[in-house]
């Protein structure tokens, strides 16, 4: 026992330099790991609320007619208009106007002053509902209160939007058409601690003398 003691005091600044470095690898490849956009995953939870929000437009327009209110959703914004009028909603967190636009309501990637939606129209008579889904929330400015992030639904990893197919990884739609990119973190990762360097440095010259 004493000699595996002896052993460890001598080269004790060795395997500090070993731990440091090993310990460097793995945060260092966490945060790459992090970094990553999961392709897949995402593809497949897009076309998962594109679905959705399908099948909500006409069902929640329908149940409007019949009961005068929209049913509880979570997932996806509902907008009812009548005659281009803004007249039922279920959320207050996506900033529009009163009455109908070019911008909303509308079919497709729709861009809003706190992000980018994904949306569905069903018209019936004079009625039109909009049923949309928010991809990911950008601000031009951040603060304890505010900050950009994408929607939870698509899972932790941070990335932001683009509308160049050559950048980033390309999002379709069930009609097998572009939609957008998503562009993984870039700032994730992070310069190596100037500690480290120090330690290792120690550490081979322990192991040399």
């Amino acid at each position: 026992m004493r000699k595996w003691v002896n052993i460890t005091l001598k080269f004790k600044y060795f395997i500090l330099a070993i731990s440091a470095f090993s310990w460097l690898l793995y945060w260092q490849v966490s945060l790459e790991k992090e970094g990553r956009v999961p392709e897949k995953k995402i593809q497949e939870l897009f076309l998962q609320q594109e679905q959705k929000i399908k099948r909500i437009a006409p069902s929640a327009l329908h149940y409007f007619k019949r009961h005068g209110s929209i049913p509880v959703n979570e997932a996806c914004q509902v907008h009812i208009y009548k005659q281009d009028r803004l007249i039922k909603w279920n959320t207050n967190k996506v900033p529009i106007s009163n009455f109908s636009s070019i911008q909303f309501p509308s079919r497709g990637l729709i861009q809003l002053q706190n992000g980018w939606y994904y949306g569905d129209v069903y018209k019936e008579g004079d009625y039109l509902c909009c049923a949309s889904f928010c991809i990911i929330q950008e601000y031009s400015y951040s603060n304890e209160f505010i900050a950009s992030h994408p929607n939870p639904l698509f899972g932790k990893t941070k990335f932001s939007i683009s509308l160049d197919a050559n950048r980033g990884i390309p999002i379709y739609n069930a009609a097998k058409q572009y939609c957008f990119s998503v562009v993984g973190n870039e700032n994730s990762s992070e310069p190596i601690p100037w500690f480290i360097l120090p330690i290792i440095l120690i550490g081979l010259i322990s192991l040399i003398y």
